[in-house]
């Protein structure tokens, strides 16, 4: 969560870094975007090596084992960090558009960790049962909220991905056959993970008479 909480403040800098045309503006944010990103890492690579230490000799709590998934957000960040500083880079000190293979370099990096994260993270629940008990039984977790944003980092990486790296590089052609049918795997990630927002919903925020009817099909649109 410290790693998480550096990157925001990266990405946040990054914002300005590439839309501002103020040269002492964009710098600042650069340099800000740069430094609070290496931060991130530094910290994301101490607590990672941590906690798998802590995983092979102690095993991981149930209730805490979405926190496998957070590093997708983290880097999900990190690439939007990226083209926003080399954007940043390019625009106002090198006075050229941003070279979209360099772009493909850093986004596919960012990709390939998610996706294996996401397949790592994925088998550890399935295996521990957390879906089974969490999501789909009847024991309640508040952590079970952490398995909502990495679907939606997924689906804004994704996006990134295949604008930056697919679309201009020539790979794809923008709206053909091939873009959307790119697309449609990000679709349904985030379709299921708006479907596990509302169980997640239904379990945690109702009460009263709504809570007697949590094992119904039905969503309390005042709960959504």
């Amino acid at each position: 969560m410290s790693s998480f909480a550096f990157v925001m403040i990266g990405v946040g800098f990054a914002a300005s870094a590439a839309m501002s045309h103020n040269l002492i503006v964009s710098v600042i944010g650069i340099i800000g975007a740069i430094s609070f990103s290496t931060f991130a890492l530094l910290v994301l690579v101490v607590m990672l090596t941590l906690g798998i230490q802590a995983i092979l000799k102690d095993g991981i709590a149930l209730e805490g084992a979405p926190t496998l998934w957070m590093l997708i957000p983290i880097m999900t960040l990190l690439g939007i960090t990226s083209v926003r500083v080399i954007s940043g880079i390019s625009h106002n000190l090198m006075g050229t558009e941003p070279h979209p293979a360099v772009i493909l370099i850093f986004l596919s990096v960012f990709v390939s960790i998610q996706v294996l994260f996401g397949l790592i993270g994925y088998q550890a629940l399935h295996k521990m049962g957390y879906f089974k008990t969490f999501i789909n039984g009847d024991q309640n977790s508040v952590g079970s909220y952490a398995l909502i944003c990495p679907g939606v980092a997924t689906f804004v990486m994704g996006m990134f991905f295949i604008e930056w790296a697919l679309v201009k590089t020539d790979v794809i052609t923008k709206f053909s056959i091939a873009y959307f049918a790119t697309i449609l795997p990000l679709v349904l990630v985030q379709l299921k993970t708006i479907h596990v927002l509302f169980k997640i919903n239904r379990k945690l925020l109702c009460s009263g008479k709504n809570c007697s009817a949590k094992n119904s099909d039905t969503v309390n649109p005042a709960v959504i």
